[in-house]
C-alpha cells in the first residue's frame, strides 16, 4: 500500500500478508473540484471482527481547506478496506509493510 487512491463511491481493498504488518501513515485530498471546497468527508477503514461482521471505523475527517491531509500511525494486521463519504473528491493512502516474521 505505498500509494493508493480512494476515489468517489468506491472502496480499495488492503491485503496485508500473514506474519506482516502495515503502518496506514498518511491520506490526503486528491483533486478538489471548486463545488466541493466546503466538502467534509469521513475516511473509514472497514474489516472483519472476530464473529466475523463488518467493523467500521472512522479514521478521521478532511476539509479541503482547513485540514487537507491527516498524519497518523494504524498498526493493522488483518485485511480491511479504505473507503470515504465524499461526493466529488478522491483520496490518496499511504503505508508501508513489514514482516513481522522472527
Amino acid at each position: 500500500m505505498d500509494d493508493s487512491e480512494v476515489k468517489t463511491g468506491e472502496s480499495v481493498d488492503v491485503v496485508v500478508e500473514e506474519g506482516s504488518i502495515l503502518q496506514f501513515v498518511q491520506a490526503n485530498f486528491g483533486e478538489v473540484k471548486e463545488d466541493t471546497e466546503d466538502e467534509s468527508v469521513c475516511l473509514h477503514i472497514t474489516f472483519d471482527n472476530k464473529k466475523k461482521k463488518k467493523k467500521k471505523i472512522v479514521v478521521g475527517s478532511l476539509h479541503p481547506k482547513r485540514c487537507p491531509q491527516l498524519q497518523f500511525m494504524l498498526c493493522l494486521n488483518k485485511n480491511f478496506q479504505i473507503s470515504h463519504n465524499g461526493k466529488h473528491v478522491s483520496f490518496y493512502c499511504y503505508g508501508t509493510k513489514h514482516n513481522n516474521r522472527r
